[in-house]
């Protein structure tokens, strides 16, 4: 036990400075042996100073491991009381009463302190050797249990960090599984049906949408074949497939999926080719194209039945010509009569008007009638002698009731060196001075046009 435990420290509580002489003598080195371990001596005279000198070691991290004591005389015994208050400040104080009455002090120390192993009792006179032993067994028993104390520390806050990582990973996993799911969920509800295909043609994963499209449950579709449900690819052939998806990936290709029932469903099937964990696998996914083939369907068609609506809107068209022309040239008709009737001059204006008025209508009704000419753009002007003058006033007598009706001046002037005989459509010319006539009397409010 050479030098073990050498350094530690040791309080001395006694009020006789020859008793702090001997354990001076006994514990540090003099008088015993070269060999004995060295001890860091305190002495305290009284409780007061021995409660102040173990309160400062304590907040300072360097203890007293061992305390040497008189009892007391029995019955008081009142180094007991000193002891109980120590251990308040320090519970791993090692305490060693000495006294010359232990048989006295033992029912107290018991009564008081109960059975630990926190103290012992020397009787006095004491012994160096035991003594040297005692400090020596006891500093050692300290030692080991502020060594155990801090390895139980150190364990606690190894346990407590490790929980804490535990307990990250622990919700890191549950965000991964979270993640899983709904990624899973998400893939699920896909509109295109999703599933994994091994090298030997078995299907290893399925989603919702493939089950619900096909017919089976996933149990029932895991471990099939993808030749029992695209046909298609086993005319190919499974092997010469599989190798041609490894060298050029993806591949999108139309085929027909077989439902549960016997259904050949029209698909968009798109297969790549990928390596997870050393091993091959494809991953595709299947798109229904009925609709596809459907709007197909209708877009051919669709030019035969325009043909038809056309045909039909030419008949109804050529159907009403007469029915719509009829009642114009009625107009007309009634219209050049009256004016060979006896009429005054505002009266034969009027007519004149009402005239060229029906005469432009049955001209725009023609254009319209004849859906021929509108629909492949060969509607023609005609090209007859005019007479500019009279087609300006012509446009004017159209207009002028309206004008009238806002008290507006309606005047028109052709310049003296306008030749006043041409030659274009007449009709269309007129048309287009009544229009320009009509929107500039429709909105004058006062004044002339």
């Amino acid at each position: 036990m050479s030098g073990a435990f050498s350094g530690h420290r040791v309080l001395v509580l006694d009020p006789d400075a020859g008793v702090h002489e001997r354990f001076h003598r006994m514990l540090a080195g003099t008088g015993i042996g070269d060999d004995q371990p060295q001890f860091v001596l305190d002495f305290a005279r009284d409780g007061d100073e021995a409660f102040r000198m173990v309160d400062d070691a304590c907040h300072s991290e360097a203890h007293y491991p061992l305390v040497f004591m008189d009892a007391g005389k029995a019955p008081e015994c009142e180094g007991i009381s000193v002891a109980a208050r120590l251990w308040e400040l320090d519970p791993d104080l090692q305490v060693v009463f000495h006294t010359p009455d232990s048989d006295g002090c033992w029912p107290e120390i018991l009564s008081r302190l109960g059975h630990s192993d926190r103290f012992l009792i020397l009787k006095q006179p004491l012994d160096p050797i035991e003594v040297v032993h005692i400090a020596n067994s006891l500093t050692a028993k300290w030692a080991l249990l502020r060594a155990a104390l801090r390895n139980e520390e150190m364990l606690i806050s190894a346990v407590i960090m490790r929980t804490r990582e535990l307990e990250t990973e622990i919700a890191e996993r549950r965000r991964s599984e979270e993640e899983l799911r709904f990624t899973q969920f998400t893939v699920d509800q896909a509109s295109d049906a999703m599933f994994h295909v091994d090298p030997d043609s078995s299907l290893t994963y399925v989603n919702a949408t493939t089950c619900r499209s096909l017919g089976y449950t996933e149990e029932e579709l895991l471990g099939k074949s993808i030749l029992d449900i695209v046909p298609t690819i086993r005319e190919i052939g499974w092997e010469t497939f599989w190798e041609s998806l490894r060298n050029e990936s993806p591949q999108t290709f139309d085929a027909k999926g077989l439902t549960r029932d016997g259904r050949r469903v029209p698909i968009e099937l798109t297969m790549s080719f990928f390596e997870f964990g050393g091993k091959g696998c494809v991953c595709a996914s299947a798109r229904d194209t009925t609709r596809r083939h459907q709007i197909l369907g209708e877009l051919a068609a669709a030019p035969g039945v325009a043909m038809e609506s056309a045909r039909m809107k030419g008949q109804f068209l050529a159907n009403m010509s007469h029915e719509i022309r009829t009642p114009m040239n009625g107009v007309i008709g009634m219209s050049e009569l009256i004016v060979h009737t006896n009429l005054d001059r505002e009266q034969r204006e009027y007519v004149d008007t009402i005239r060229s008025s029906a005469e432009i209508w049955l001209g725009i009704i023609n254009d319209i009638l004849d859906s021929s000419k509108i629909e492949s753009g060969t509607m023609a002007f005609q090209n007859h002698p005019l007479d500019l003058r009279e087609i300006v006033e012509s446009a004017l007598d159209v207009v002028a009731p309206a004008a009238r009706a806002k008290q507006l001046e309606l005047a028109a002037g052709l310049q003296p060196d306008n030749h006043p005989y041409l030659t274009g459509d007449g009709n269309r010319l007129k048309q287009v001075l009544t229009n320009i006539l009509g929107n500039a009397v429709k909105f004058t409010e006062e004044g002339e046009v």
